[in-house]
């Protein structure tokens, strides 16, 4: 892409404050439409801390880690095996290995979920407020305002995240994790 000197700069002081805020480089790369390589260029000159290779991290384990954690915690008297759980878990190559069972089960053992949201607070999703009747980890039963009706909602939407309510103003505000 061609730009002026002036453009440039203001794209580099953009492409910098989206890189500190932790964005992908690829979205910023697409974002103002500049390879890559430039954005880590960019940052190498600005003095930034460089990325690690590879993917992030996972903060929480999916639901099939928890799926696997539980089996694991279920054995009694050496049945089933970390092989025979393996079995019911189909990855690429076929069954789960007995040492990816353990390496998952090694991983999330510790792991204690935390329920983003408390008895009585107000949320919105998709535009719709719903009152929290029971929350659990990563669903809860709600009450929607307007109607009443009361349902079962996922936290987390492909397409729309959860999010807390200020009672005061109902505006959004960041939800909270509340120890289960």
């Amino acid at each position: 892409m061609n730009m002026t000197k002036i453009e440039r700069v203001k794209v580099k002081a953009k492409a910098l404050r989206d890189y500190r805020r932790k964005d992908p480089l690829k979205v910023i790369a697409i974002r103002y439409g500049i390879s890559t390589s430039t954005v880590s260029l960019w940052a190498a000159q600005a003095k930034l801390k460089r990325r690690p290779q590879g993917c992030r991290h996972k903060t929480e384990p999916n639901a099939r880690d928890i799926l696997i954690v539980e089996a694991v915690r279920a054995i009694v008297n050496g049945k089933p095996t970390l092989e025979e759980i393996g079995k019911l878990f189909v990855t690429r190559n076929g069954a789960m290995s007995r040492a990816n069972v353990h390496r998952i089960y090694h991983t999330w053992k510790d792991w204690v979920p935390t329920v983003p949201f408390a008895v009585g607070d107000k949320v919105r999703l998709k535009g719709t407020d719903y009152e929290v009747i029971e929350p659990h980890p990563f669903d809860g039963l709600v009450r929607n305002l307007k109607t009443g009706d009361v349902l079962n909602i996922s936290w987390k939407h492909e397409d729309a995240i959860t999010v807390k309510l200020n009672v005061e103003r109902t505006e959004p505000t960041p939800a909270e994790p509340v120890a289960a």
